[in-house]
Parts: structure tokens; C-alpha cells; sequence
């Protein structure tokens, strides 16, 4: 199930980018290669499992949210991404009322 979510998830992108009258022979023979790769590997299912079992739920702007963009920039590094940034966002909400709330979805971790 989830090799063939992934592979419509890439599909749906890459229509959504270009129409196919758009894309050389080459560039669909390139595609279809990277989506049989895909389907193939469970990378992609493996890093959600990461990022959920090892940071875990979290409310933007909470320090769990700083964590899971720190795992984010550690994880793409380590996967041989070589232009890995952040960027400043700012939240409507103070960290004084992010503290008050508490997460009601169950989790394995705090």
C-alpha cells in the first residue's frame, strides 16, 4: 500500500509541474525509472517512521517542532542532500499559550 502511495504521489507531482507534451522522451524514461526505484524501496516510509517515533507529535513553534527541524536537516544531510536549509517563520500564537496546550493524540513518546 504504501509503495503505491508513494508512487502516485510522485506521479500526481510531476503532472502537476508539466503537462506531458512538455517533457522530452528522456526526461519520462528518467521518471519512470525514479518511480520503479521508488516503488521498490521503503525510504520514503522509513523516514516517516523515524520522524514519528524518534521526535514524535508536535505543535508549531513548540520545542518539538524545533526538534523535528533539526532531525529534517540532520536526515536530508545524511541523505546526500547537499543544499540543506531553514528558514525563519514566525507563529500567531505565544510560546506562553503553546505551553498551556497538551497534545490529546496518543503517543509512545512524551
Amino acid at each position: 500500500m504504501r509503495h503505491l502511495l508513494l508512487g502516485f504521489t510522485f506521479s500526481l507531482a510531476l503532472c502537476a509541474s508539466v503537462s506531458a507534451q512538455e517533457l522530452s522522451p528522456q526526461t519520462i524514461q528518467q521518471a519512470a525509472e525514479l518511480r520503479e526505484q521508488a516503488l521498490k524501496s521503503d525510504l520514503a516510509w522509513d523516514i516517516l517512521e523515524s520522524l514519528t517515533t524518534e521526535v514524535g507529535p508536535r505543535l508549531a513553534g513548540s520545542e518539538a517542532d524545533k526538534a523535528a527541524v533539526k532531525w529534517g536537516v540532520e536526515k536530508l544531510t545524511s541523505l546526500g542532500f547537499d543544499k540543506v536549509w531553514t528558514e525563519p517563520v514566525k507563529f500567531l500564537y505565544s510560546n506562553e499559550f503553546m505551553s498551556q496546550q497538551k497534545s490529546s493524540i496518543p503517543s509512545r513518546n512524551p
